[in-house]
């Protein structure tokens, strides 16, 4: 008798990663959960996440791939999507050789921000954890994402600048601001950790818009205001002047031009030492030389004797 033993089979993926939603249709006050895997895993190596509406960005998010290759995020509809229709969910692993889509309804959403500061703008993106989305147009660079700061009640804008270029903002006024009292004051602005000045170009009382010069290879934009949301920095027992947030601002800006200027002054300095000890090494070259010829000429000396 012939006894046949086969070996178990673990399913495996074939496709490099796959995506799924848990329905096919969601209402406003519904929790999307998006999941998925990877075939290989990669340490280190995050999925990224963007949902698109039409090819405009609603959001986008870096998940975390656990040990056993699957990965899982939610969006909660209600602070993510206003406009009913069909969305799509692209998930990307380290390269556009590993991704895949799918795609879900959704019903719409019945309430929408009284003044909505994104229109006239070319693209809008949302802030994780707020109701209304950021209207922006960006030239020489690409928007990777938006993200808020609540430890520095400030708003992270990743760019990717390949070339100078300008990005303007329209930024509601719930989700950061900037205020003495109740008057408007600047915002500290900083690409890769140095401050630069802004253009301010329009405001209402709900969003403000400002234009900002981004050089070529700027990654990060850091947008610091008064409040974050509901959020707002007091201090204890002082209640600044009306100039003081201006006052702090350009005494940063002017703290960074000073250290520039010291920085080019050492540069200076450096550059005539490097001068300097070039000359005394043509000098040193020059008498040895000189040594060399006087050997030469009392060698010969000698020997005609």
């Amino acid at each position: 008798m012939l006894a046949l033993f086969f070996t178990p089979a673990f399913a495996q993926i074939q496709t490099p990663i796959t995506v799924s939603t848990d329905k096919t249709s969601y209402s406003e006050d519904d929790i999307i959960l998006v999941t998925g895997e990877v075939r290989d895993l990669y340490s280190g190596t995050p999925v990224s996440l963007i949902v698109k509406n039409d090819n405009e960005i609603i959001t986008l998010a870096q998940i975390i791939v656990g040990a056993d290759k699957k990965f899982s995020t939610e969006i909660t509809a209600s602070e993510t999507l206003r406009t009913a229709g069909t969305y799509t969910v692209e998930v990307t692993y380290g390269t556009q050789n590993r991704m895949a889509t799918t795609s879900f309804g959704f019903e719409g959403s019945t309430t929408s921000p009284s003044d909505d500061s994104s229109i006239g703008f070319d693209n809008r993106i949302p802030v994780e954890g707020f109701a209304d989305v950021i209207g922006y147009n960006i030239s020489g660079a690409n928007l990777l994402g938006i993200f808020s700061d609540m430890d520095s009640s400030s708003l992270i804008v990743n760019v990717d600048a390949f070339n100078d270029g300008t990005i303007s903002i329209s930024i509601p006024r719930s989700i950061i601001d900037a205020k003495i009292g109740n008057d408007d004051s600047e915002f500290i602005i900083l690409i890769d950790g140095e401050p630069i000045e802004y253009d301010e170009t329009s405001s209402s009382p709900t969003y403000r818009i400002i234009t900002i010069v981004l050089p070529v290879g700027s990654e990060e934009i850091e947008i610091i205001g008064t409040s974050l949301g509901k959020d707002e920095i007091t201090t204890p027992n002082h209640t600044p002047s009306d100039n003081d947030w201006q006052n702090q601002y350009f005494e940063v800006l002017s703290d960074f031009n000073n250290a520039s200027a010291k920085i080019g002054e050492l540069q200076k300095e450096n550059q005539e030492l490097k001068n300097q000890i070039t000359e005394l090494e043509h000098t040193v070259d020059n008498l040895n030389a000189v040594i060399r010829e006087q050997i030469k000429v009392i060698y010969d000396w000698i020997l005609s004797r």
